[in-house]
């Protein structure tokens, strides 16, 4: 097919695609037409890259299964922390285990459970003090 850009001549050849008819077919403003389908659909592969976002490495192209790991966070022992103005004192007791999520899927699904167990508390709080107020 010879094609002109600006004027410049150049012939264009189109990859052939095998298609194939599709049993769907129909009218449209009294034209009819059938439906073709590509015969051998080929997979479009995504490529692998290495990225760095603000600090933190990752890979694309390849999925990962959602892992836990393990974290153990030092407390310091018979501390007196305040928080908002109340006092707390530490246990002498081990560090606690925190669990890290490194699937930022699994974060988003945590972040939305929490958020919709706020939204419920609050709905209730309110119910309860318009009840009051009503008596």
């Amino acid at each position: 097919m010879k094609l002109n850009y600006r004027g410049v001549d150049y012939n264009y050849t189109p990859a052939p695609v095998e298609t194939r008819e599709d049993a769907i077919a129909g009218k449209y403003r009294g034209a009819a037409f059938k439906f073709r389908t590509n015969a051998a659909k080929v997979p479009v592969l995504q490529p692998a890259l290495d990225l760095l976002y603000r600090g933190v490495r990752y890979k694309t192209g390849t999925p990962q299964a959602a892992t836990t790991q393990t974290v153990a966070v030092p407390v310091p022992q018979n501390a007196e922390l305040i928080y908002r103005g109340v006092r707390y004192r530490t246990a002498a007791t081990e560090a606690p285990v925190v669990q890290h999520r490194e699937s930022l899927a699994e974060q988003a699904r945590e972040l939305v459970i929490q958020h919709r167990l706020k939204a419920e508390r609050r709905d209730q709080s309110v119910l309860e003090r318009f009840e009051e107020a009503i008596g």
